[in-house]
């Protein structure tokens, strides 16, 4: 099915509009995950990133997408791989630090649907983004 652009660019102001932050995590242990995603959502933080820049990561992202009104999404989308690992984990949306053609080729391949925007938004975005027509392009220091 094809990617409805509008609709994904909705699902992702709305994911922004949950939470007046949204917590990067990077865990070392996929079991820290569930207290840690159920003590931000009870402090209103109910989206959440996980980086992929441990092993634990994948895992912790399965296991915070069983959390009920909480939305996971995976950071430090690197390649291919890291994006259909994220999706395949149960990330709803994904974020890099830098876009290229490959990485938003995967990310508009893995979304399917407009409830799983293509990961890809960060500083460097600018370069490639603008020919993402689901993507997001976010400030963040760094």
């Amino acid at each position: 099915m094809p990617i409805n652009a509008e609709a994904s660019a909705r699902t992702l102001r709305a994911l922004a509009a949950r939470a007046p932050v949204i917590p990067v995590l990077t865990l070392a242990r996929a079991e820290d995950a569930l207290p840690l995603g159920r003590a931000l959502a009870a402090g209103g933080l109910p989206v959440l990133e996980v980086t992929l820049r441990t092993p634990a990561a994948l895992g912790a992202i399965t296991a915070l997408a069983t959390l009920p009104g909480v939305s996971v999404g995976a950071g430090t989308l690197r390649s291919a791989a890291d994006v259909a690992a994220a999706r395949k984990a149960g990330a709803a949306f994904g974020v890099s630090p830098g876009a290229t053609e490959r990485l938003l080729a995967a990310a508009l391949a893995e979304a399917t649907s407009p409830s799983v925007p293509p990961g890809a938004s960060a500083r460097k975005m600018r370069l490639h983004g603008w020919r993402c027509p689901t993507c997001s392009v976010s400030a963040a220091p760094g």
